[in-house]
């Protein structure tokens, strides 16, 4: 959800809130304020009535007196319940034969005492505003009032944000194409008038700015040191050449210098795999092209069923759709034989590997007996199986690992009866 969205959402919110209680607050201060007016104006009446009562006896004789907003009665009581009374207000209903409908009344019930002594009570009622009537007008008059301020609110919101967020916009695009070690565009300058904006730009340039020296400093080493090593290795690796060659050497010292070669040999693969390995997480490859996997796979599987020719491992390949996606070949070249060439490594004798091949996936499965692997584990550097085949450097899945990642594949891994499996899917 954008932010614009998010803010809105909450200002809607917050109005119908706000709308909702202010609408009880406002009925119950009209109603308030209505049968306070009502209730004065009942009380005159009441006083003018005994007043007339007082001069005129005919008033007494207990019949309503009409108009068109008021009537009242009066009846005669007892001493005791004259004594007793206490005057008061209520509302009731009185039905009006013009109307043929009961409408609503404010009525107040007073008692007084006449000349000679008698005591009556009086009713005096006048009609209010019906109350339904005035709820359904408040509801459809706040719900009016409502949409006009949230529509207002969120065209007026969204106009402000749209421009307000302009520059914050342009920040986050240039951050989603930023790479680092590929044609860096530099960061566009803005005119900012909003402080937070301005120390987010100023954050993300400075912070762009190491990340670019860092990158190049690292990038140096690995490659200075890779290079110096590969020097001093080669020389070690002829002049043990050159004595084994020279035929002064004995047997024992003919077995050391085998063991010496082979160490140094482990080493300079190990140096061009860890700066290889460098390179894919460092985005050194970016050149992209529409890969074909299924005529890689056929090929890498049979060129390495001809290495491990003398283990005798039958390379089946089995196809079902054509897998194709957008990535550097040479990275694509290198996920297929190390996935392959494991599969090689870490089998049996008289084994087979198969290579199966579908539109969205591609897996491949060896025979290799044993236990389920730790998947935990499984993709960290120099994470050995079990064989501890001195072929292995624990890195060739940790290569698959980061190329996988870098084009949003996913690798997985499970152990079926056919023997351990790797799947390659797109995301």
């Amino acid at each position: 959800m954008k932010l614009s969205h998010y803010i809105q959402k909450n200002i809607a919110w917050v109005l119908l809130l706000v709308s909702a209680l202010w609408s009880m607050f406002f009925y119950f201060a009209i109603i308030s304020e209505v049968n306070d007016e009502t209730d004065d104006s009942l009380e005159n009446y009441r006083t003018l009535l005994i007043q007339k009562a007082m001069k005129d006896s005919t008033m007494l004789s207990g019949n309503y007196t009409n108009d068109i907003m008021t009537k009242h009665f009066i009846r005669e009581i007892d001493y005791s319940e004259w004594e007793n009374y206490q005057e008061h207000f209520s509302d009731s209903l009185v039905f009006y034969q013009d109307e043929l409908e009961y409408d609503p009344v404010r009525v107040l019930s007073t008692a007084f005492q006449y000349q000679d002594g008698r005591c009556f009570e009086l009713v005096v009622m006048t009609s209010i505003l019906e109350k339904d009537d005035m709820v359904t007008s408040i509801f459809f008059c706040v719900l009016i009032l409502y949409v006009v301020q949230v529509v207002s609110i969120l065209v007026i919101c969204n106009l402000v944000l749209r421009r307000s967020f302009q520059p914050f916009n342009k920040i986050l695009e240039w951050m989603s194409r930023f790479r680092l070690g590929e044609s860096e565009e530099p960061l566009p300058k803005l005119d900012l008038e909003i402080a937070e904006f301005k120390n987010l730009y100023d954050s993300v340039e400075e912070m762009s700015d190491k990340n670019k020296e860092i990158f190049l400093s690292q990038k140096q080493f690995i490659e200075n040191a890779s290079h110096e090593l590969q020097t001093p290795l080669a020389i070690c690796r002829n002049k043990l050449e050159l004595m084994a060659e020279s035929g002064d050497c004995t047997e024992g010292q003919m077995e050391q210098i085998g063991d010496i070669y082979q160490s140094i040999e482990r080493i300079i693969r190990l140096n061009k795999t860890l700066l290889f390995l460098s390179k894919i997480e460092n985005h050194q490859y970016n050149q992209l092209t529409q890969v074909r996997f299924n005529p890689i796979l056929k090929k890498v599987l049979s060129d390495i069923e001809e290495i491990y020719d003398e283990k005798a491992i039958e390379g089946i390949y089995v196809e079902e759709g054509e897998f194709e996606m957008e990535m550097d070949e040479h990275l694509a070249l290198s996920l297929v034989q190390n996935l392959i060439k494991n599969a090689f490594l870490h089998n049996e004798e008289n084994g087979y590997v198969k290579v199966h091949v579908a539109a969205d996936r591609w897996s491949v499965t060896n025979s290799g007996k044993g236990e389920a692997l730790n998947e935990a584990t499984l993709f960290d550097r120099f994470a050995k199986s079990s064989t501890k085949n001195s072929d292995s450097n624990g890195l060739g899945l940790s290569i698959v690992k980061s190329i996988a990642q870098l084009y949003d594949l996913e690798v997985r891994y499970r152990y079926t009866e056919e023997g351990h499996c790797f799947e390659v899917s797109k995301c």
